[in-house]
């Protein structure tokens, strides 16, 4: 393997789910930085079906984000819980200890649909 070397997250008893937002996570992470498939083109995006939904997604699921562990995941579906669910991704700066900072390195693998 030439360039950058790719690691993916260890899912430990995580269902399918798990999984499959580990496997979207990757996807994303290789097409934001610009990686090409071989004899591919670079992914211009990530397909919104493909993102982690603010208020479906469970503890397991937020943990893959990056600068999200196990408490702030908790942070965040007890605010979801508390208010009814999220209306937009910025509402995250609501949480304590998730700032502007943290926000733009999850924006591209999260999105807000369900409530």
């Amino acid at each position: 393997m030439t360039g950058a070397e790719v690691r993916t997250p260890r899912v430990s008893g995580a269902g399918p789910t798990g999984v499959a937002a580990a496997c979207l996570i990757l996807v994303a992470a290789i097409g934001a930085t610009g990686a090409r498939p071989i004899g591919g083109r670079a992914l211009s995006a990530t397909p919104a079906r493909w993102l982690l939904d603010l208020n479906t997604a469970s503890a397991a699921e937020l943990e893959l984000l990056p600068g999200i562990g196990p408490n702030r995941a908790a942070d965040i579906i007890a605010y979801r819980e508390r208010v009814g669910g999220f209306r937009s991704v910025n509402q995250l700066s609501r949480i304590s200890g998730i700032g502007p900072r943290t926000i733009r390195s999850i924006e591209g693998f999260v999105r807000v649909e369900g409530r």
